[in-house]
């Protein structure tokens, strides 16, 4: 381990003091973070996903040949991420009509 000498040359007491528990209340940030609980990602199958959506499930595989959305697969059987659904689905700046 390297260590280095640190020299404070005109700064007081308090300077030093907000400076250090600046540094630590920042390294608590990052490291609370890191250990917050992650949720599992939510897999859905072609239907659950159009049923989601109320879309044709041949609409999802347009979505998909287009680069929309993506598929996911073990063995034959194909699924897609929720949080990749909801992220997919993006704001409309037009006026709706209305009658």
């Amino acid at each position: 381990m390297i260590q280095q000498k640190l020299q404070l040359i005109q700064i007081c007491p308090e300077e030093f003091k907000e400076l250090l528990l600046k540094g630590v209340i920042e390294r608590l940030d990052r490291l609370e973070n890191q250990l917050q609980p992650q949720s599992p990602t939510e897999y859905l199958t072609v239907k659950e996903a159009a049923d989601l959506l109320k879309v044709d499930r041949g609409t999802l595989y347009n979505w998909k040949d287009k680069g929309f959305i993506q598929f996911y697969g073990i063995g034959n059987r194909v699924y897609l991420k929720r949080a990749e659904l909801e992220e997919a689905i993006i704001p409309l700046n037009c006026k709706l009509i209305q009658p």
